[in-house]
């Protein structure tokens, strides 16, 4: 007879997730739960500011520090864009 269903514990899986541009309402959205849930979250932005997670200085148009944060990545949300202000 196997024990009850809830007898069971069910293992957490922690997740290294990274969220290009996350410093914005979706992002922050994102990173909050994520991290709340306890996962491992890295914000890669052009102008990192302290948070309960880590945020790493990111240059969108050369490759170095991204890649060594994809590194072991196990998903990538892309929530960086381009403001457009009105002149």
């Amino acid at each position: 007879m196997s024990p009850p269903l809830h007898a069971h514990r069910l293992r957490q899986v922690v997740m290294k997730v990274i969220l290009p541009g996350g410093t914005g309402q979706l992002g922050t959205i994102l990173a909050r739960a994520l991290h709340g849930a306890g996962h491992q979250v890295v914000i890669l932005n052009r102008r990192p500011a302290a948070a309960p997670w880590r945020t790493v200085s990111w240059d969108e148009r050369t490759v170095g520090t991204c890649a060594a944060e994809l590194e072991g990545a196990d998903a990538v949300i892309n929530a960086a864009c381009v403001t457009i202000h009105s002149s």
